[in-house]
C-alpha cells in the first residue's frame, strides 16, 4: 500500500516554537516535538495499567535513552478516572507570528492511549485570542481551530481515556495532518541519487498527481512536509515545491528533499585550519534547521581550506568532497552522511532484472586525473572592503566581500560581527573599512595510467573549483577519485528493489559480461503499488 502523509502545517513553525512543560518524567525529550517523522518505540514501564502488554510488541525502557526519541511523558500517572491531580500544562512559544487552521496531536498511537480533555490557548504576544476545549476521540487528533498571527499557544492536559497511565504526547504539529492512501495517489514518480564521492549533490524529487476524494480544496504551501511510504517502510522525506491544479479535485506536486531545502539557505562560509568536519557540518544543518545523521567513522575528519558565501547545499558538497563522504536522503528521516561501505548489499540474479541492461562508456578509459590543491596565506595587502562618504550614524550594515580577508579594521565605525567573507559594521560618516588579503598558491595533483597507449584516445578529468583540497587531503583524494573515475562504465538495468538505494555496492549478473560490481548512483522509479521496480543506474 502506498501512502503519502501530507503536513499541512504552518511553514517554519516546527522549529520556530519552544516548549516549556509545568511537568516531565526525566526521560522525557520535550524537544522531540520540534522534529518530523521520528520513529516511536513501544515502550512498557512499570507502574502504569494498560501500558505493560504480554504479547512481546513491547520493549523494556533502555537505562540510557539519550538518543531514543520519546517526546512529552509525564510524571504523574492518572487516578481512577483518567484524571491528573494537577492539570499539565505545555506551552509553545515563538518569536515570530503563525497562522494554521488548528493543531494536530499525537498521543500514544501504540497503546491508544490519549488526553480526553484538552485546552488550547493561542496568543499574540500577551493578548489572548482564543480558548477552545477539545475532546479528543483518536490518540492522533486534530484540534480544529483557524487562528491568525499568532505566536504562543498554551495546552492544558487534564484528563486521559485510561487510568493509571502517563500522558505520552509524541508531536504536535501546527496544522492538519493528512494521509493520502490508494486510488487518490497516481502518477507517483521518484527520482533517488547519490555520487559516492560527492561532486554533485543531487536533489531528490518525488512528483505525484492527487484526485481529492472529499469536499476539500488543498493549497500546497512551498516547503510543507511529504513523508512517502510503501507499506510500512519509508522512501523518503519530501518538501512541497509547486502545484497545479488542473480541474476541481485534480491536483499535480511536484517536491524536494532535504538537499533542496539547504540549496535556499546561505552560509557564510569561512577560512578553517584543520577545522572538524562533523562539528562543521553539524552547524550548517542547524542553521538550516535540516536533520542529518553523520557516520561515527567521520568523526575524526579535518578540513582546511577556504568556504566562500554560497548556499549550505554546495558547503555540504565541499566538506563531503573533502573528506571523502557521500550524501543521501533515499529512505531516510534526515540527511545521511556517511563513507560508502566496500560490503556488498544484494545480488542481483538475471530473473530479477527486467527488460535487459543497457551499458555506457565501459571503453571510455581513463588517462589522467587532475587535482587542483589550494594553500591560503595570509598577505599584508590591504584593500577597502567598504567605503561611504556619508552613512546614516549608528546604520548596521551588512558587508559580503569578493575574496576572503582577515584583520579587519575600521574608520568612523565599528565592527559588530565578522568573518573571513564578510563583516557587519555599524557605520557613521565617511566610513571605511580594510581588510588584508590572502593568496591562494595552487598545485596541481596528477595522476596517469602508466598502460596508456599511444593511440589512445585522451580522457582527462580536472577538478579545480574544490576550495578545501589541501596538502592534508590531496593524496588521500586523487587515489580514491581515481578508484570512482577509472570505473568509467555504467550500467543502467530495471530491477526489484528490496530496500537498496543509491549508495549501496552490489552484484549485478550480466548476459554476457558476467558478474559486476557497482555502486548504485541513482534509481528512478514510478509507483503503483507492491513492489518497487526501478531504473537503476551503477557504476
Amino acid at each position: 500500500m502506498i501512502k503519502l502523509v501530507y503536513k499541512d502545517i504552518a511553514v517554519g513553525s516546527k522549529t520556530s516554537f519552544t516548549p516549556t512543560a509545568s511537568e516531565f518524567d526525566s526521560v522525557s525529550h520535550i524537544y522531540d516535538l520540534n522534529r518530523d517523522n521520528l520513529t516511536f518505540e513501544n515502550y512498557g514501564t512499570v507502574g502504569e495499567l494498560n501500558q505493560t502488554l504480554l504479547d512481546g510488541s513491547q520493549s523494556i525502557l533502555p537505562d540510557n535513552t539519550t538518543n531514543i526519541p520519546l517526546g512529552l511523558w509525564s510524571k504523574q500517572i492518572s487516578s481512577d478516572d483518567g484524571r491528573f491531580e494537577s492539570p499539565i500544562t505545555l506551552t509553545m512559544t515563538a518569536n515570530g507570528l503563525f497562522s494554521s487552521q488548528g493543531i494536530t496531536l499525537t498521543f500514544d498511537t501504540d497503546n491508544g492511549i490519549y488526553a480526553t480533555e484538552v485546552n488550547i490557548k493561542w496568543y499574540n504576544g500577551s493578548t489572548l485570542l482564543h480558548s477552545i476545549d477539545f475532546t479528543p476521540n483518536v490518540a492522533m487528533y486534530f484540534c480544529s481551530k483557524k487562528v491568525d498571527n499568532y505566536n504562543k499557544v498554551v495546552l492544558t492536559f487534564t484528563k486521559l481515556n485510561f487510568p493509571h497511565c502517563r500522558l505520552k504526547l509524541r508531536a504536535l504539529d501546527h496544522g492538519m495532518i493528512r494521509i493520502f492512501a490508494g486510488k487518490p495517489l497516481t502518477d507517483i514518480s521518484i527520482i533517488q541519487e547519490c555520487s559516492p564521492v560527492s561532486d554533485e549533490l543531487a536533489i531528490d524529487t518525488l512528483d505525484f498527481t492527487l484526485i481529492g476524494d472529499e469536499n476539500v480544496d488543498y493549497v500546497f504551501k512551498s516547503k510543507q512536509p511529504l513523508s512517502l511510504y510503501n507499506n510500512a517502510d519509508l522512501l523518503g522525506v519530501f518538501f512541497v515545491n509547486s502545484f497545479d491544479r488542473t480541474a476541481e479535485r485534480i491536483y499535480n506536486v511536484r517536491s524536494d528533499d532535504y538537499i533542496g531545502l539547504l540549496d535556499e539557505v546561505q552560509f557564510t562560509g569561512g577560512m578553517y585550519n584543520a577545522k572538524n568536519a562533523v562539528s562543521l557540518l553539524s552547524a550548517i544543518f542547524e542553521a538550516a534547521g535540516v536533520p542529518v545523521s553523520i557516520d561515527d567513522s567521520l568523526q575524526g575528519k579535518t578540513v582546511t581550506g577556504w568556504l566562500p558565501i554560497c548556499s549550505c547545499r554546495e558547503a555540504v558538497r565541499q566538506i563531503c568532497f573533502a573528506i571523502g563522504a557521500a550524501v543521501s536522503t533515499a529512505r531516510s528521516d534526515s540527511v545521511r552522511i556517511f563513507a560508502p561501505s566496500d560490503k556488498v548489499v544484494r545480488r542481483f540474479e538475471l530473473s530479477e532484472t527486467m527488460q535487459g541492461q543497457t551499458f555506457a562508456d565501459r571503453d571510455k578509459k581513463l588517462t589522467e586525473l587532475r587535482l587542483t590543491q589550494h594553500n591560503f596565506t595570509k598577505l599584508s595587502e590591504t584593500v577597502e572592503a567598504y567605503k561611504a562618504e556619508s552613512s546614516g550614524t549608528g546604520v548596521d550594515i551588512y558587508v559580503g566581500f569578493s575574496e576572503p580577508l582577515h584583520d579587519l579594521s575600521i574608520v568612523n565605525g565599528s565592527i559588530t560581527e565578522a568573518g573571513a567573507n564578510y563583516a557587519v559594521i555599524t557605520a557613521n560618516v565617511s566610513c571605511v573599512l580594510i581588510g588584508e588579503r590572502y593568496r591562494d598558491l595552487t598545485n596541481v595533483v596528477s595522476r596517469t595510467d602508466p598502460l596508456t597507449n599511444v593511440g589512445d584516445p585522451a580522457n582527462v578529468v580536472e577538478i579545480k573549483d574544490m576550495t578545501l583540497v589541501s596538502a592534508d587531503n590531496a593524496t588521500m583524494l586523487v587515489d580514491s577519485l581515481w578508484e570512482y573515475y577509472s570505473k568509467c562504465g555504467t550500467v543502467t538495468s530495471e530491477l526489484v528493489l528490496n530496500g537498496e538505494r543509491p549508495g549501496d555496492l552490489v552484484v549485478l549478473s550480466t548476459e554476457y559480461l558476467g558478474d559486476i560490481t557497482a555502486r548504485i548512483e541513482s534509481e528512478r522509479y514510478n509507483l503503483y503499488g507492491g513492489a518497487i521496480v526501478a531504473e537503476v543506474t551503477a557504476r
